[in-house]
Order: structure tokens, then C-alpha cells, then sequence
């Protein structure tokens, strides 16, 4: 980020669900900075943004323990057993230090799991504009559903935690994930609003998405 998983978005039927043979998902929300770090590995030309299937507060038990939400609900789509990141240094240090993954490319787009390309260069997701995206292309969760349209992500947010250039916010990060009291401080972005790091601050304890990132299994 096989065998069938669950139905993928309309019109793609079972290319979507056997696409992601070798490769794993990781969270997308900030611990540190994402402008650059030496453990994270190179990665191939494209990756592929896909929804957690459930809304989440800030209480995610930390980054790690996210991301393995991310692995688990990938696998559920059909991943084999080999694709599992269990150990390697380098991918938890990544989880840490990454809103997404650190990629020092401007070859590496990003798409949706329908294919549409969200953006063509990886660098133009940071360049301080917010990440402008498309809201007319749906975004769709590991199990097949639009986040933008369903009633069961009743705000449209994102947590992301980080500033539009890709850098941690200090303290808007929920504790590094780790909390949802309401009194603590998360960075979202309202998707509605065209960009995927807008700079709202939101309570910990609001039920937002959550976006996974695949990367591939032989990095």
C-alpha cells in the first residue's frame, strides 16, 4: 500500500481491491517535521491516499498505534501476510517524524484509491498554498465509501497537525496523538475548504478523518 477485499468505489470494481499487492499504509499526521529525514526510505512514483474507516479524536494511542490501523485496515482489503511492517527501525522512525513520509522527489505523485491524481509533484504539497486539492473527487476509506459525502464522517476535517509547509505545530498535535481532552488543541484542515493542510485548530476531542499513505513493500 490477492484475493478480493471489500468493494472498492463504483466503476472500478476489482482493480481497486487487488492494487495494493506489496505494499503497506502508514498515517499521515505530524509528530515532528516532514521537510526531510535521513531514516525514511525512497519510495516509488506513486503513492496512494486512502481514509481510515471511522472518524477519530485525538486519541489515537500515538502515532505508532495509528498506523497500525492503517496496516490492518489495508490488509483487511485482501494484503498478504508478507506485506506486515513489524519491525524495521527505519518505518516506526518514519511514523514519528512524518505528517505523511519525507520525500526529497519531484517526481512522486500522489493519488486517490480511485486513481485520480491528487497531486504531480511531491513538493507542491508544501509549498505554504495549503495543498490545494479537488472536492468535486471523492475520497474514499479502505472499505469503499466517500469521507466527503457520508454521513458517517459528519465533519469533513482532517487531523494533520502540522503547518501548511509540512513542519510540526508545537503544540497542536494532541499530544502527539495521544489524547482527546477537550481543553488540548489539534491542526486540522476542512476539506470543503480545497486544501488538504488548512490551518485550523480544533479540540482534541472532535471525531475527524484520518488519511493513510501506501508506500511499497520492497523500500
Amino acid at each position: 500500500p490477492g484475493p478480493a477485499g471489500p468493494a472498492g468505489p463504483p466503476g472500478h470494481g476489482a482493480s481497486v481491491s487487488l492494487g495494493f499487492n506489496n505494499m503497506r499504509f502508514r498515517v499521515t499526521l505530524s509528530d515532528q517535521s516532514l521537510t526531510h529525514s535521513p531514516l525514511c526510505p525512497r519510495v516509488e512514483p506513486q503513492l496512494t491516499l486512502v481514509a481510515l474507516n471511522q472518524p477519530h479524536s485525538g486519541q489515537m494511542l500515538g502515532p505508532d498505534s495509528a498506523n497500525k490501523m492503517c496496516y490492518e485496515q489495508a490488509k483487511a482489503m485482501g494484503l498478504p501476510p508478507t506485506t506486515e511492517p513489524s519491525s524495521p527501525r527505519t518505518d516506526r522512525s518514519c511514523i514519528r517524524s512524518s505528517l505523511i513520509l519525507t520525500f526529497d522527489s519531484d517526481t512522486v505523485t500522489l493519488s486517490y484509491l480511485q486513481g485520480d491524481i491528487l497531486f504531480r509533484n511531491w513538493r507542491s504539497i508544501f509549498d505554504g498554498d495549503g495543498a490545494r486539492i479537488n472536492t468535486r473527487i471523492p475520497i474514499y476509506s479502505f472499505d469503499g465509501r466517500d469521507v466527503l459525502a457520508d454521513p458517517f464522517w459528519p465533519y469533513k476535517h482532517i487531523w494533520h497537525g502540522s503547518t501548511s509547509r509540512g513542519h510540526r505545530v508545537v503544540d497542536k498535535h494532541c499530544e502527539s496523538w495521544g489524547t482527546d481532552h477537550l481543553s488540548v488543541m489539534g491542526q486540522s484542515s476542512r476539506l470543503s475548504s480545497g486544501l488538504l493542510l488548512g490551518q485550523e485548530t480544533r479540540s482534541c476531542s472532535s471525531q475527524f478523518i484520518v488519511l493513510c499513505i501506501e508506500t511499497h513493500k520492497s523500500l
